[in-house]
């Protein structure tokens, strides 16, 4: 009878000591910033804590406006592709959450359409992680673009793991100076 008191007197404390014991501090993400010193024979440009060393005779120049859209429309295609591609069963659909801001209203109705129409998860977990390796080109115009992507795709489903490789094209339209996703088409 004491064995089985000083037992549960041990669970209960091991569970207020995870319950109320210290929380493990997280610090907040440290933002880079950009120094650039220029002596007579070199420029040093210092991004966060990492020092880079360049030659006086490069220059650096800000991206032209058209080299700038073309950035904007590659990292909004990449982001958009893997968040959208990128779920689990565990996920309640934050993937496709993750990526309204990004979207045209039109195609944000179409892509949210399973939580609305609240799908049940799978019995059994699984889950598709996407990743962009390469941009295979960038047309853009002045009110519309497209991006061709190339990705690895790793699924786990019924406990097997699978990797496959899958091209996308994602086009986007100018909408208030700002460039939103209007739909995909996968190879």
């Amino acid at each position: 009878m004491i064995g089985a008191g000083v037992f549960v007197i041990g669970v209960i404390s091991i569970f207020i000591i995870f319950k109320f014991g210290k929380k493990p501090v997280t610090t907040p993400p440290v933002q880079e910033q950009v120094t650039i010193n220029q002596t007579n024979d070199q420029v040093n440009v210092k991004v966060g804590t990492e020092p880079t060393v360049v030659p006086k005779n490069v220059k650096i120049t800000p991206p032209t406006a058209i080299q700038q859209e073309d950035i904007t429309v590659k990292n909004i295609a990449r982001v958009y592709i893997e968040r959208y591609h990128t779920y689990s069963s565990e996920n309640n659909f934050q993937n496709i959450r993750d990526i309204e801001s990004i979207v045209t209203a039109a195609y944000w109705k179409k892509i949210s359409a399973p939580m609305v129409a609240k799908i049940a998860p799978p019995a059994s977990f699984v889950s598709l992680t996407t990743e962009v390796l390469s941009i295979l080109s960038v047309d853009v115009k002045s009110i519309s673009a497209s991006v061709a992507l190339n990705t690895r795709q790793t699924a786990i489903a019924n406990g097997q793991t699978t990797v496959s490789f899958k091209e996308y094209t994602v086009t986007l339209v100018k909408s208030g100076g700002s460039w939103l996703v209007s739909g995909e088409t996968a190879k």
